[in-house]
């Protein structure tokens, strides 16, 4: 393990230690709520709550909008997602656009297409690392926006694969947007009412896409190792309970992988809410704004 990976979990259980003995930061991140049930515990100082108000599984004590901003600077390492290539290295992973890579969009790439005939969608790609997702779509043809909270990985998404970074999304114009495109991303976030603010920017018809590791019961009772799926990094746990109340008022699909193509397709074209196997190891939402 990387000294720098051991210094942030010091930093990490310290933190929560702290805010454990000052009864602080148990307040849930999407609605505030303090009113919750443990699902879970971890290391005697940290636990999985499900909001009794909102529904959504978050890990305690939780962590405000300033810590994790110093975290996803430098601190946080997740090997490829967040460790920027050199130059060769990126040469072959732009000649083949990342094929049979750990960051292979294809499957990313199908769900859009599935959802949309149109060739050129106006995609805003929330969370894109060092830019390889935002690159990849693009090269499927689409218009990409693109936000990262990491300035070295958005510097680098910027002049290494000329990706359109926008440093706010409130720059973005209402009703604008095709797709708002997240994956792997609202686990990380210590305020998910980012998902109010991305339904502003999405046009009538279009689509909220977000990927994430699946918290469902469904997923538990079939992976050991469910209960490690959130903590630290993972500060959110996303589920069906959660989207099934924050999306109610707009036909949604929440399904895992490997996703069923024809059934996305046949939503997109429906208007009907559709809720599918959810064993999978990764949960996606897609949410239609009528």
């Amino acid at each position: 393990m990387k000294f720098k990976d051991l210094n942030s979990k010091f930093n990490y259980f310290k933190t929560c230690f702290f805010k454990k003995i000052k009864r602080a930061n148990d307040y849930c991140p999407n609605c505030n709520s303090s009113d919750s049930t443990i699902i879970e515990r971890k290391f005697i100082i940290t636990s999985l709550n499900r909001c009794s108000n909102c529904h959504l599984m978050y890990r305690t004590p939780t962590t405000s909008e300033k810590e994790n901003n110093s975290f996803y600077q430098e601190e946080y390492s997740q090997g490829f997602t967040t460790d920027c290539p050199d130059e060769i290295e990126l040469k072959k992973l732009i000649d083949t656009n990342f094929k049979g890579t750990d960051r292979d969009y294809n499957t990313y790439i199908n769900v859009i297409n599935a959802l949309s005939n149109e060739k050129k969608l106006n995609i805003f790609d929330f969370g894109c690392s060092w830019g390889y997702g935002s690159f990849q779509i693009s090269n499927a043809g689409h218009k990409v926006y693109s936000y990262e909270i990491s300035k070295p990985r958005a510097l680098y998404a910027k002049d290494k694969l000329g990706i359109n970074l926008i440093e706010n999304i409130e720059n973005i114009s209402n009703s604008s947007l095709d797709i708002f495109f997240s994956s792997h991303v609202l686990e990380h976030i210590p305020n998910l009412k980012i998902i109010d603010l991305a339904m502003t920017k999405i046009k009538q018809n279009g689509f909220f896409v977000a990927f994430t590791p699946n918290g469902c019961m469904e997923h538990k009772k079939i992976n050991k190792n469910w209960n490690k799926l959130w903590g630290m990094v993972h500060s959110n746990f996303l589920d069906e309970n959660f989207y099934k109340f924050k999306f109610k008022k707009f036909k949604y699909l929440i399904s895992s992988s490997p996703y069923n193509f024809k059934n996305i397709k046949k939503f997109s074209l429906s208007n009907q809410t559709l809720i599918e196997n959810l064993e999978g190891d990764e949960l996606l939402v897609v949410v239609k704004k009528l």
